[in-house]
């Protein structure tokens, strides 16, 4: 098991994105898409690294190993993440939401 720390679903890595963080703890997410559903809260905002699953993946397992099973729960980026990452998911077996 591995633990990232960043923004996914942006289509690039190494950058950074704004992320809120609403003081309710109900959710958190990047700025561009959370802000109108999180205006009433005050919210405390994050700089983070962007990343590509791919690319993590690609430098831990350089063999083209498949992936058995990913499990994502990215409050509401699910869609972003799978249009990016197209190339990745290719060599997923199992996808759950």
């Amino acid at each position: 098991m591995e633990v990232h720390h960043g923004a996914v679903g942006t289509g690039v890595s190494g950058q950074n994105a704004e992320v809120l963080i609403p003081a309710s703890d109900v959710g958190a997410g990047r700025k561009s898409t959370t802000e109108h559903s999180l205006a009433r809260d005050k919210c405390e905002v994050a700089q983070v690294p962007t990343v590509l699953i791919g690319d993590l993946c690609q430098k831990r397992f350089s063999n083209g190993e498949r992936c058995g099973i990913l499990k994502i729960d990215i409050k509401g980026a699910e869609l972003r993440f799978l249009s990016c990452e197209e190339d990745f998911l290719q060599l997923v077996n199992r996808l759950v939401g």
